[in-house]
């Protein structure tokens, strides 16, 4: 089975990357090289994080609901030394809601 799909492709001046995006800043971005990775417990895991949880980080995920998997450290790069990537690498605000809660007393 391919990872193709599940991957994203980063590509530097020194090497090409199949990994997973982390985080995205400004300035920087940060991912888990899994270039050389052919497990089969890990491609499971990265179905499970895109079907149900993309909006949560990776590493949060992992943290939480597998705490006992380990893969490398993650990479820092720097957004100016990217020269390809297949997924746009443009950080974005979460999504931020407001519930309004009631603050009066019930005075019956």
């Amino acid at each position: 089975m391919s990872t193709g799909n599940l991957l994203d492709i980063i590509e530097t001046e020194d090497k090409v990357y199949n990994c997973i995006i982390d985080y995205i800043s400004k300035r920087q971005i940060i991912i888990y090289d899994l270039t050389g990775c052919n497990d089969a417990t890990i491609r499971l895991i990265l179905i499970k994080w895109k079907m149900n949880f993309p909006n949560l980080r990776f590493s949060i995920f992992k943290s939480i609901y597998y705490p006992n998997v380990k893969l490398s450290s993650p990479i820092v790069l720097s957004l100016k030394s990217v020269k390809y990537s297949n997924r746009c690498l443009k950080p974005t605000k979460p999504k931020r809601s407001v519930v309004k809660i009631n603050a009066s007393p019930d005075n019956s």
